[in-house]
């Protein structure tokens, strides 16, 4: 019985690794994105001055 037990605790710590690695990644990303989208807004925006 307690080595089931032990199983799942497994099972659902690499779940929630993985959901924390996935999440860390779309928010990295989203950083990134939202720097280079700033970039060249003000790109432009110095273009127009």
């Amino acid at each position: 019985m307690t080595h089931n037990i032990l199983q799942l605790t497994g099972a659902l710590l690499e779940i929630e690794a993985a959901i924390a690695v996935s999440i860390y990644y779309l928010v990295i990303r989203n950083v990134i994105f939202e720097k280079n989208h700033l970039h060249r807004i003000n790109k432009k925006v110095q273009h127009w001055v």
